[in-house]
């Protein structure tokens, strides 16, 4: 079954709590004001008190019927749709594909990009042990979330991420320490609950990559793999600053190995992960378990964007879509345009009741093109 037919009833579901108003502000505030992203965030089932967790929703960034959504991910495998469970401690890094509000194995989860700082990891690491991996620790406290845009201090690295989205593309912005290893590395291979099965990214200049990751059954993913979503996310990525170094990882993963969701939690894969090749200054790569990286020298409080235009059907659709919506790399300009988005289609929600800021909207309104 094609991706846009498996997955667009998953993206469906408007959770929109209390959208009782046709004006554009409520008692003064913009209707995108009241909406809490962090509202059903989480797969914990001990405080659900049942196995199919709480919400599963995500809390980083879309734009209203948005293809993409660029969000936090703190875990890959189990029953955890969002890829982002509220009580986890830790950050593997930032999607910019995402499902939510679904009741099965979840799958998308795509083109996971992490800001690091010193040795470069292949591995991401794991909740009780993210000093292992590229993952970092994060401090609760300075995670914010709100209409087309999330922030959080990942404590290990000392770096600031901020992430906002349009429809067809998304946006990094990254506040490093000062460092002669900083780096932003992009996992290919991840997908929610499994792992892609095939990725290519190629080197177009000094600050620009572009490429693909093959999400078959065979990879688990939606149902871990018995929904039988099989698709192709393509991506073109632009960095604000040209990189000093970069090169690719590539694990030898087996053709006899499994690649679902329990094979790719289990020691066995995870060490061929640990153990992947490093190959510098590549300029074009292909393998079954990529991973991408960008090296830089970054000054006090130096920012460093990434931003990636998104599609699921060519490459050339990506690279024009991130043209059409981010023609340069300010990220307050993009973040106010999503909100404006918001505002727009929250006022269209037809009713006569008023409005509270007591109750809050979720931000679930997706779209696959």
């Amino acid at each position: 079954m094609n991706i846009r037919h498996s997955l667009l009833g998953l993206f469906l579901p408007l959770s929109l709590l209390s959208c009782h108003t046709v004006e554009k502000e409520a008692d003064g505030y913009p209707l995108s004001s009241y909406v809490n992203p962090f509202v059903g965030a989480s797969t914990n089932t001990e405080l659900a008190g049942a196995s199919h967790g709480l919400g599963k929703t995500f809390p980083g960034a879309t734009a209203p019927f948005g293809m993409v959504q660029v969000s936090p991910n703190t875990i890959t495998g189990g029953d955890n749709g969002p890829g982002y469970s509220y009580e986890h401690t830790t950050i593997e890094g930032f999607a910019f594909t995402q499902m939510s509000g679904i009741g099965w194995y979840g799958d998308l989860g795509n083109f996971l990009v992490m800001p690091t700082i010193g040795d470069l990891h292949t591995f991401a690491g794991t909740e009780d042990k993210p000093e292992e991996g590229y993952r970092s620790r994060y401090d609760k406290s300075t995670e914010k979330a709100s209409a087309g845009y999330y922030s959080v201090f990942l404590s290990d690295y000392k770096i600031q991420a901020e992430a906002t989205a349009l429809p067809h593309s998304g946006m990094l912005r990254f506040t490093f320490p000062e460092s002669k290893e900083a780096r932003i590395q992009v996992d290919l291979a991840r997908r929610v609950g499994g792992t892609s099965t095939l990725q290519s990214v190629e080197v177009v200049d000094d600050h620009t990559i572009k490429g693909w990751m093959q999400c078959t059954p065979d990879g688990g993913g939606w149902g871990n793999g018995d929904g039988k979503a099989d698709y192709t996310v393509y991506f073109y990525a632009q960095f604000s600053k040209p990189f000093s170094g970069h090169g690719v990882w590539s694990a030898d993963i087996p053709d006899d190995w499994g690649r679902k969701r329990e094979d790719v939690c289990s020691e066995r894969y995870r060490e061929a992960i640990r153990q992947a090749a490093i190959h510098p200054s590549v300029s074009a790569f292909e393998g079954k378990h990529l991973g991408f990286y960008a090296n830089f020298e970054t000054k006090p409080d130096e920012v460093i964007l990434l931003k990636s235009g998104i599609s699921y059907t060519s490459l050339k659709n990506a690279e024009e879509n991130l043209a059409a919506e981010m023609k340069d790399f300010d990220f307050d300009r993009t973040h106010a345009e999503c909100v404006r988005l918001w505002n727009d289609e929250l006022a269209k929600s037809p009713s006569r009741e008023e409005p509270t800021r007591k109750r809050g909207f979720s931000t679930r309104l997706f779209i696959i093109r």
